[in-house]
């Protein structure tokens, strides 16, 4: 049976059963990079290390003394433009969404990321770095199991600007739709829809790259971000809807992007999620108040001794 096939298999058996539960998985080997951080533009190597069974996904600065730990958990999550950051102590990771976007999507729950500084690399402004360095050493299933959170009834969460809403599915598996309105010539309407699983992240979302608009660039560098990046390491929209110096890897690379997003910062529930997500225009503020809910309703559940129930 292919890897993926056993994928398909590992999921639906256990759909099938009750109580629901997956086997817990871990890397293979340790796989490393090195790069320069998009916030700070420093060098950076990161490591992913095989990790024992609930560990959960864990950060650990290994430039630091005592090479302290965080946990990649919502509780942990400090508030920052434009990315996601966690920290507990002086244990502080920036950008974590493209790094643990790959680990959720292969289902990987015990793992320790090693890192040298406090954010992680910027590669691309994509996944793909990471997806690459993964799937060198492989996944490794681990003997102990743990629930996915399962959606029965709907949860959302919405402003003025944007909504994200998750469902239940009568599929076993996380499904996520982005739609996307920019009012701005090169990106307009977009929309993707994708099931996570890592056939499809891999072939379809690891790729797509963060973008900005050319008028947000000055203002990004005077503060600080993306010093030692170029129009060559994302993408960069022209007032005239062209792309400076780069070009799209797919017609939605947009959408496709904000739906990694999502699905980075779902990765901080710290457990499988099966369900529907609809985002519309969200950041990652909108996804991590998404998983703040989930997180209640699977409390409660755990509590009642029954499943997900529905929070407004």
């Amino acid at each position: 049976m292919s890897g993926e096939n056993a994928f398909t298999a590992h999921f639906t058996r256990f759909h099938e059963s009750a109580p629901q539960t997956l086997f817990e998985r871990t890397l293979g080997s340790a796989a490393s990079l090195h790069g320069v951080g998009f916030v700070h533009g420093k060098d950076v190597t990161l490591t992913y290390r095989p990790a024992p069974e609930s560990t959960g996904i864990r950060f650990r600065r290994i430039d630091l003394p005592e090479q302290p730990t965080v946990a990649a958990r919502f509780e942990y999550l400090l508030h920052q433009n434009r990315r996601t950051a966690i920290g507990s102590g002086s244990a502080i990771v920036e950008m974590t969404e493209h790094v643990l976007a790959p680990l959720f999507a292969l289902g990987i729950t015990s793992a320790y990321i090693d890192i040298d500084g406090d954010e992680t690399p910027a590669g691309d402004g994509s996944s793909l770095i990471f997806q690459k360095a993964i799937d060198q050493v492989g996944v490794r299933q681990l003997e102990s199991t743990i629930p996915p959170a399962v959606i029965r009834e709907t949860i959302r969460i919405e402003d003025a600007a944007a909504s994200i809403e998750i469902r239940p599915t009568s599929a076993p598996g996380l499904h996520v739709t982005y739609d996307l309105a920019y009012d701005h010539p090169g990106i307009g309407a977009q929309s993707h829809s994708a099931w996570i699983d890592p056939a499809t992240f891999r072939r379809d979302i690891a790729a797509a790259r963060t973008f900005v608009m050319e008028q947000e660039v000055a203002t990004l560098r005077q503060m600080g971000i993306g010093i030692r990046q170029s129009a060559r390491d994302l993408l960069v929209f022209a007032s005239d809807g062209s792309v400076i110096d780069n070009q799209v890897r797919f017609p939605n690379e947009c959408a496709r992007h904000k739906l990694l997003d999502v699905v980075g910062d779902l990765a901080l529930l710290g457990r499988p999620i099966w369900g529907m997500v609809h985002a519309r225009r969200t950041g990652h503020r909108h996804n991590v108040a998404l998983v703040r809910k989930i997180a209640e309703q699977f409390m409660a559940q755990h509590e009642n001794g029954g499943t997900i129930r529905s929070a407004a």
